[in-house]
């Protein structure tokens, strides 16, 4: 009788073993960073272009410059800010590793060599430090979570970046409902996709390249009708791709979803059509 009750205890755990090597959450990874301005300042509404193979993602920092991405499987991935008025940074080969958050800030204004991303650090670790002498309070404790940041370093996140994690997946929670909830008013895009179409500025290059497509986008979009963030979810070229988001983060003017009679995060699917030449609507 022992014996059976162990033999049957070991397929129990033998069970729930494979079953979380087999879960995709296991093997995924947070993306976290700041966006900030040659001065330090914030830089809000910046556009966040994760991509691979494998994934096409983008999210807006919010009013501090934080952006967070979860559940990002591990691997290399290419990262880009860009917004209108800053050159756009790109970064190779980052890392995202399981059960792990990866740090990458960026100052837009500035090239994104290995020694900026060691001044971006060691900037951040200065701010951390005044911050920490400035309390005179004893700190509400809080989860800590610790990450590697752009040079490799291991660091732990101050309060407020935590809250903005935490933030972030109660967002993820609910943009993932969004897909499944029927809602009494769906997501809008003001002036329809003519208005989208009209705000594209064809890249110059992909035109001299004579490169067409259409690009398919889901946008999740805040109570407030702010997006939140955007899927590729049909590519057409990297340039073009860009261009999409870019329109739909700065351009469009979107009307949010409706659910139980309040506004409610919601999301929509937005074709958009890239052809040399004049589109007829």
């Amino acid at each position: 009788m022992f014996i059976s009750v162990m033999k049957h205890n070991s397929m129990i755990i033998a069970l729930v073993f494979s079953l979380l090597l087999s879960d995709p959450a296991v093997s995924q990874g947070r993306l976290f960073g700041r966006v900030i301005d040659e001065n330090g300042k914030p830089v809000p509404a910046a556009t966040v272009f994760v991509s691979s193979n494998s994934i096409n993602r983008a999210a807006l920092t919010n009013a501090q410059g934080y952006y967070v991405f979860l559940g990002i499987s591990e691997g290399k991935y290419a990262l880009k800010v860009f917004k209108t008025g800053f050159p756009k940074i790109t970064r190779e080969g980052i890392v995202i590793a399981s059960n792990s958050t990866t740090r990458h800030d960026f100052k837009l204004g500035e090239s994104a060599s290995a020694m900026q991303m060691a001044s971006v650090a060691s900037e951040r670790k200065k701010e951390a430090t005044k911050a920490a002498r400035a309390k005179s309070e004893k700190p509400v404790p809080v989860e800590a979570i610790v990450v590697k940041n752009e040079v490799g370093e291991v660091e732990e996140l101050d309060e407020s970046e935590v809250e903005e994690i935490k933030k972030a997946e109660e967002s993820a929670k609910e943009e993932e409902e969004a897909l499944t909830t029927a809602a009494e008013r769906e997501v809008a895009i003001e002036g329809g996709i003519a208005a989208i179409q009209k705000a594209v500025k064809y890249p110059e290059t992909a035109v001299n390249l004579k490169i067409e497509g259409k690009v398919v986008v889901r946008v999740f979009v805040g109570r407030d009708g702010s997006p939140l963030r955007m899927d590729v979810i049909k590519s057409a070229h990297e340039l073009l791709d860009e261009e999409a988001l870019r329109v739909l983060s700065e351009n469009a003017k979107f009307t949010p979803a409706v659910v139980n009679g309040q506004n409610a995060i919601g999301v929509i699917t937005v074709p958009i059509t890239f052809k040399i030449g004049k589109v007829v609507w």
